[in-house]
């Protein structure tokens, strides 16, 4: 299960950092494709996860554990796209200066804006398969 687990995070940093080569005149099937290869990642991640944290559960408790696990997995959703689109806006204003407010017609800081946000998710996906490779102990038999 963890092996596939870091191979999904791991396929997940390479579609972010295949966003991170995306250029204002790409066509919408370059987004298209690194996208696929992201929720690819996603898919190969989730699956064993979830079997994992099921599979910890005592019988009893399974029905409270799988709404945790899918509280927590909205929660990181929406948390996640709020704090993404934070950054990506302040990376457009530092660029931008005093002129946030016409950044948006402008391609170059869209695009680096979109690229250094791309990046700092390739640093946290690499986190997690860091804690996912070095933070959860088998489960002890006695």
């Amino acid at each position: 299960e963890r092996s596939i687990m870091v191979m999904g995070i791991l396929i997940m940093v390479l579609g972010n950092l295949f966003m991170t080569t995306m250029q204002a005149s790409n066509s919408y099937w370059d987004f298209c494709w690194r996208i696929a290869f992201m929720n690819g990642g996603l898919a190969f991640f989730q699956t064993p996860n979830n079997l994992l944290v099921m599979g910890n559960a005592a019988p009893e408790q399974r029905g409270i554990v799988s709404g945790l696990l899918a509280l927590g997995r909205n929660l990181g959703l929406v948390t996640g796209a709020a704090v993404m689109s934070t950054i990506f806006a302040l990376f457009i204003i530092r660029a931008a200066g005093a002129e946030a407010t016409n950044a948006m017609a402008d391609p170059k800081i869209l695009v680096s804006a979109y690229h250094y946000t791309f990046f700092i998710m390739v640093a946290y996906m690499l986190l997690t398969a860091i804690v996912l490779v070095y933070g959860i102990k088998k489960k002890e038999t006695v």
